[in-house]
């Protein structure tokens, strides 16, 4: 293999990491939102759940006052877990590049 041809290889998979490290980030910060929301119900679960409120449903005027919560934020189970598939592909596919990069010379922390 020509040194151009090696350079041309380690570009694609050098910007296909960084590609990939961006997605994983985007889905850590999308995870942690979520974890932020879980929190907050779990609060009001556990300390006054009377008083927890679900934007757009119909609730009896005694109990909004607690925390009211968007119904965008109540994402089924299956949608975080599918989250979290994601981030285990996006993070395996990651570190099979980084081992290709290897493979042609390239550290791990040069990408």
């Amino acid at each position: 293999m020509s040194d151009h041809d090696k350079d041309a290889i380690i570009l694609k998979l050098a910007t296909e990491r960084a590609d990939m490290s961006k997605q994983i980030a985007l889905l850590r910060a999308r995870l942690k939102e979520i974890s932020v929301e879980y929190q907050r119900i779990s609060y009001a679960l556990a300390n006054a759940p009377e008083k927890l409120v679900v934007m757009g449903g119909t609730t009896d005027v005694s109990f909004i006052c607690g925390e009211l919560i968007p119904t965008g934020k109540w994402l089924e189970r299956s949608q975080v877990l599918d989250l979290v598939r994601q981030l285990r592909v996006a993070m395996t596919q990651e570190a099979e590049l980084v081992r290709q990069l290897a493979n042609l010379g390239v550290p791990p922390n040069q990408t």
